[in-house]
């Protein structure tokens, strides 16, 4: 096998799946022995610890922090590190970094970049909208060499959009390879639901926390929900108005996501 280096684009370290999935790829790929290099509009975000050790990082200078245009700055920033690292490859690691391609395809018309399909590549839209919107992807994906769908659901929603352009399709590494259950820890009284996600409209906490209080009309339980994100105000208020406060806990992101699955009654996901 012929040692590669692998350039892993992000944002920043953000708390969820898509940056938690691609430091698991890093360290997979060290292990293989490839070399990594992962490149950073900002350094902040709690994924920062989990970041492999071997991995080269990379962080722009000057920042560029998320903002609701920092994705139009952002493959131009990271064009001077990609040609100092010169890698074999780039790897995008969801749709929410797409818009970055297109600046690098520019800039670096030889470099092969890959990026991951985490989510529909389009929304369900109204029919006057469509075709800009796909106009639009086309701009983003002819930049991109091959696109992975974390699922073959995916996969067989997005080809249509996209015909003849290859996807293929990588399952997600959620667990890693030397993963051991943990046992379970029995029932808890009263029970404990969890449910997992940002804090953000896409993960629809809203919804949880109104289907949780039509069950806790019925019988005590508690419910946890594990993740940070900015709705986290917005979310408190409802468990007031509801008044469920008392029986749920948010305690943000947390390392040991496991321990607390080994304990709980329920997972409950609400993700549209």
């Amino acid at each position: 096998m012929t040692s590669q280096t692998i350039a892993i684009l992000l944002h920043d370290f953000n708390a969820g799946g898509t940056e938690a999935t691609a430091l698991k790829l890093a360290a997979e790929w060290l292990r293989a022995g490839h070399r990594v290099t992962i490149i950073a509009g900002a350094a902040n975000g709690p994924m920062r610890d989990r970041a492999p050790a071997g991995a080269d990082i990379r962080l722009l200078t000057p920042a560029v922090p998320r903002s609701a245009t920092s994705r139009l700055r952002l493959g131009h920033a990271m064009v001077p590190v990609l040609r100092e690292t010169a890698p074999d490859v780039a790897y995008i690691t969801g749709n929410y970094h797409l818009w970055i391609a297109p600046a690098i395809r520019r800039a670096l018309p030889d470099l092969p970049i890959v990026a991951k399909i985490s989510n529909p590549l389009l929304p369900d839209l109204p029919a006057l909208l469509r075709p800009a919107a796909r106009r639009v992807l086309r701009y983003l994906t002819d930049a991109i060499d091959l696109l992975v769908a974390m699922s073959p659901e995916l996969a067989v929603r997005d080809r249509p959009l996209l015909p003849g352009r290859p996807i293929e399709v990588a399952p997600e590494p959620n667990l890693p390879r030397d993963h051991t259950a943990l046992p379970r820890t029995g029932p808890q009284e009263p029970p404990l639901i969890v449910a997992i996600g940002r804090l953000e409209a896409q993960k629809d906490m809203e919804l949880a926390l109104r289907a949780f209080a039509r069950l806790r009309e019925l019988r005590p339980v508690r419910l946890a929900i594990l993740g940070e994100g900015p709705d986290r105000r917005a979310l408190e208020s409802l468990t007031r108005r509801l008044r469920i406060a008392d029986d749920v806990a948010m305690p943000g992101f947390v390392p040991d996501v496991a321990a607390r699955l080994s304990g709980a009654s329920a997972l409950l996901l609400t993700s549209r």
